[in-house]
């Protein structure tokens, strides 16, 4: 699953809506605000926006068939979907 800037959108999407073009840093950034360093992750902040985060990128895939997401995309939720209940 493809996520564009980084995976790290994908994380973004558990604690808030992105719509705008980000660079790899300023998604570094923004996802800090949230305690989310990239080496160390404490998932369990996260389990909570599972369901928002799958929304909020199948609202950024808008061209789910291309080949690849635009920026800010990820494609992760389709993975997460096939394993979340």
């Amino acid at each position: 699953a493809v996520s564009n800037p980084k995976f790290e959108l994908w994380r973004l999407l558990h604690f808030e809506d992105v719509r705008d073009w980000l660079s790899g840093d300023e998604l570094d950034k923004r996802l800090s605000v949230f305690g989310g360093g990239r080496k160390h992750v404490d998932f369990s902040k996260y389990r909570d926006g599972i369901p928002a985060a799958i929304e909020r990128a199948k609202a950024l895939d808008a061209s789910q068939m291309g080949r690849w997401p635009e920026n800010p995309g990820t494609r992760v939720y389709k993975i997460v979907e096939q394993v979340w209940e």
